[in-house]
């Protein structure tokens, strides 16, 4: 869909990919400082925090970029990455 992208992150920075076997990024995002990760929305209550349907918050230069993983396994290992 539209707005879907799959991310590597790499040296600090997010690199965008329109699917699963593409090679060559079509973006970069560094995440040098200014950026910053919450979870989303804020006010969650702590048995969701890590569920599928609420998203990371990605904010760097007063854009945000929402981050959707499949499990929360997944959500907690690129919380702490990109924490990092």
């Amino acid at each position: 869909p539209p707005g879907v992208y799959f991310l590597v992150l790499r040296d600090k920075s997010l690199h965008l990919y329109a699917n699963e076997t593409q090679t060559d990024s079509f973006g970069d995002i560094p995440l040098c400082t200014g950026a910053a990760v919450a979870l989303h929305p804020p006010d969650l209550f702590r048995e969701e925090l890590m569920q599928r349907d609420y998203p990371l918050a990605l904010t760097r230069n007063a854009k945000t970029l929402y981050i959707y993983l499949p499990n929360g396994s997944e959500k907690e290992d690129w919380l702490n990455a990109l924490r990092m």
